[in-house]
């Protein structure tokens, strides 16, 4: 079994999930975790490929990307699985099977650290727009608790499971969720390492992330000071 498990929130998918889905099979992922966040229905055939191998959890209704990882976060607690740790990963394309590995590796030799996969925004294909939008919320994060990451918005996150239970108490629906999540690491002196990852950009790509427009949104919704529900 492997030690780690995968979850996976999933938007209006194509075939890349498929793809994703086997290819984590083919390297021992036993445990993985699909988040259907209320897709349109003809995407309904990519859940159906990939059922046999995956736990699928549904939403009804669209509830966003925070909503979606704390339901995963929550799965794995109820269940109450025997693994290290989570990896969370996006569906559309942007994490290679590669950079999961990586990421995976990384994490398993510090496992009581969060482990970002840290996407490299100065090479040439970086769109502009993708660019300015990381920048603006990393230099906030930085302005506001101290912190340098280069990569705030980054999906690809290795988790230990001692986290789980304080994840799922923290607010945010979509895309602050995740900035809230950093928030939590850097109050709670969680350690906080990184691992160069690829960024993909690609037309075939269905990412939900509006780059700068959702950048400044998640700046002005996140609450430092009061970060869980509690």
């Amino acid at each position: 079994m492997n030690e780690i498990a995968i979850i996976i929130p999933a938007y209006n998918p194509n075939k890349t999930l498929v793809t994703l889905v086997r290819q984590l099979k083919a390297k021992g992922y036993t445990t993985i975790i699909v988040i259907n966040d209320g897709s349109r229905y003809e995407c309904e055939k990519y859940f159906l490929e990939i059922k046999n191998d995956i736990n699928l959890l549904e939403n009804s209704t669209n509830q966003g990307k925070g909503e979606s990882l704390k339901r995963g976060f929550q799965y794995i607690l109820e269940k109450k699985l025997k693994v290290k740790g989570v990896i969370t990963v996006d569906s559309d394309g942007q994490h290679k099977i590669e950079d999961i590995e990586k990421v995976k590796n990384r994490f398993l030799k510090n496992r009581n650290s969060v482990v970002l996969g840290e996407r490299n925004f100065n090479k040439r294909n970086t769109p502009l727009k993708n660019r300015l939008g990381n920048k603006v919320a990393s230099k906030w994060l930085q302005l506001k608790m101290g912190v340098e990451l280069k990569d705030t918005q980054t999906g690809l996150r290795a988790i230990p499971m001692e986290c789980l239970g304080e994840l799922v108490k923290i607010k945010g629906k979509r895309y602050e969720y995740e900035m809230n999540m950093l928030f939590y690491w850097i109050t709670t002196k969680r350690n906080i390492v990184t691992e160069e990852i690829r960024a993909i950009y690609s037309k075939h790509q269905k990412g939900h992330f509006r780059t700068i427009r959702d950048a400044i949104k998640i700046i002005t919704v996140t609450k430092i000071k009061k970060i869980s529900n509690e």
